[in-house]
This record gives structure tokens, sequence and C-alpha cells, in this order.
């Protein structure tokens, strides 16, 4: 994981061009940032009451009941400085941080290859890549969106808007109008509460994968510095030292029975069959002190989970 500040924050906000001058919301507080964070500013949203709900979501809304719900989610931003991969992709899972996300391409594709392209901004598009990538991993465990229940939502308020103008057009008042297509609202509303149930669902099911895996990959993080804290002694030092030593002992042992044992069929003439036995007690000898030095490795490794029994610690096994 790496790590992002306030600058790479406001450089992936910009770079929405949501906030721009040809922005959609160009002109509009709806972010605040300061220190602490980016904030779903309230009052710069008072004017958009009817997604008002949409527009304050932040991800700690979804952590109720969870070992790491806040005391208070009011308290805590949007997205909080510093931060890492797995909270910016949580933040782009609904709110205007989600509506950031969509404007820098689809989860299935994106990001686009043409977003953030400026040098400054080379660190935001990194942690913008590795947040969607993050996205498309917590999906094959938790599923796609619910994108069919949507677009059923999508071409009835379409069918009804399309009926509503004919009906107008008709009769020559909309209030009659709508009185005609009640049924047709009807579904349509239907569908637009089967569809929001299901992002909600989906979301929450999202961040909390997201969160998760972030608290593994920080378990696995601290557990890798304490074994890299371990290596840093003069204990490990000098038995790596020792290591290499036995290895290259090794090598050389190795060298001179291959050696002396493409020798060997001139053995009878030269009597070069007393040096290829003092080879292989060299390379025996240089193997016992191989296994003498694991054993030390392993000592200082401990039987730690993370690694395995066989772990690779200083260049001995081969298995990560």
């Amino acid at each position: 994981m790496d790590k992002y500040d306030k600058s790479n924050a406001q450089m992936i906000i910009d770079g929405s061009g949501l906030f721009g001058p040809d922005g959609a919301y160009s002109g509009l507080s709806f972010l605040r940032v300061d220190d602490r964070g980016v904030w779903p500013d309230k009052d710069g949203c008072a004017d958009v009451s009817f997604w008002l709900p949409e527009y304050l979501w932040k991800p700690y809304w979804e952590l109720v009941d969870h070992p790491d719900e806040p005391n208070d989610p009011n308290q805590e931003p949007g997205l909080p400085f510093p931060f890492d991969e797995y909270q910016l992709a949580a933040w782009m899972m609904g709110g205007l941080g989600g509506q950031i996300a969509g404007h820098y391409g689809d989860w299935d594709a994106g990001p686009d290859q043409e977003m953030l392209a400026h040098p400054d901004a080379r660190k935001a598009r990194r942690g913008v890549t590795r947040a969607f990538e993050l996205v498309r991993a917590a999906m094959l465990v938790v599923g796609s969106p619910p994108v069919e229940v949507q677009s059923q939502w999508h071409l009835a308020e379409d069918e009804y808007a399309r009926a509503l103008g004919e009906a107008k057009a008709r009769e020559g008042d909309i209030d009659r109008a709508r009185a005609l297509l009640i049924g047709l609202r009807e579904q349509a509303d239907a569908l637009k509460v089967k569809s929001e149930a299901a992002m909600a669902f989906w979301r929450r099911a999202m961040v909390r994968q997201l969160h998760d895996a972030r608290r593994a990959t920080c378990a696995r993080q601290a557990q890798i510095n304490t074994i890299l804290s371990a290596q840093a002694t003069p204990e490990y030092q000098r038995d790596a030292a020792h290591a290499e030593t036995v290895l290259k002992r090794l090598d050389n042992a190795n060298a001179t029975l291959a050696m002396m044992t493409d020798a060997l069929g001139n053995a009878p003439k030269t009597g070069d069959v007393g040096k290829i036995r003092e080879a292989q007690a060299a390379v025996d000898e240089a193997q016992q002190d191989v296994e003498r030095v694991q054993a030390t490795i392993e000592r200082l490794r401990g039987d730690d989970p993370l690694m395995g029994e066989a772990a690779f610690v200083d260049g001995f096994d081969s298995e990560t």
C-alpha cells in the first residue's frame, strides 16, 4: 500500500472535471477539503435536497455493526488524510466519490488511459489506477453491481415520460394525463425502490470487503515489518554473513567435485580417485555447514505463521 496526501486528493478531484469551469458542479461547493480529509459539505448540498442523502454518503456509513464502526461517523471524513488505495476505492463506491470515479471510466475497463496525464499527477494517477484494480478484485468476491434492475428502472422511467408527453398532448392537461398513467408511475416507482435497495446492498458489501481486505493487508505488513526488524539485528547480520561464506564454500566444493568427476576416466592412470574422494568430503562438510546456518536462521525467524515453516528468510529456501 502507498500513502496519499491532501495534494493527491485535490488532483483526483480536479482531474474528474466535475468542479471545473465546464463541469456539472461548476461553482458548487459540494465538497470541503481540510487537513483531516475530504468531506461532503452539508451547506453546499442544501440546494439539492432530493439527492442530499446520496451526496452526503461516506464509506463509514456502511460499517454499521462492524468491529471497526466509528463511534460517531459524523466526525469522520469521507476520505481521510493520509489515505491509501483501499480507502480511495471505498470512497469511490458512492456519493460524490462515486461520481468522481465515474468520470475516470467504468469498473470493468477503467480508468481511462488519458486521465491525470500531467507529470505532477503521476502519483494521483497511480492511486486511481490501483483503486480501480481493488474494486475489480472485490467484485470477484461480492459480484457485479446490479445493473440489470437499474436498467429496468430507467426503461420504466423513459416509458412513463414518453406516455406522459403523449397523454398531455391528447388531454391538454397535465393532471389528467398523470391520472391516466397511475399504473405506469407506480410500476416505475416500484422498480426505483428495488434498484436503490439492490445498489445499497451491493455497495455495503463492497465497502466492507475493501475494508476487511485492507485490514488483512495491514496485518500482513505489520508482520513483515517485524521480520525485517529482526533481520536488522547484529545477530542476524552476523549469521547472514556466515551463511554467505558457507554457500561460497559449497559452490567451490561442488565445482571441484564436478571437475574431478570429469577426470574420473583418467583415474587409473593419474591416481585422481583419491582427489575425488577429497572433493566429495569437502562437499559433505560444506553441506553440513549450510544445515547448521539454516537452523540458526530459523531460530532468528521463529515459527512465524506469515512466512511458514519453510519460508525464505535469507536466500536458503526457494519458497516465499
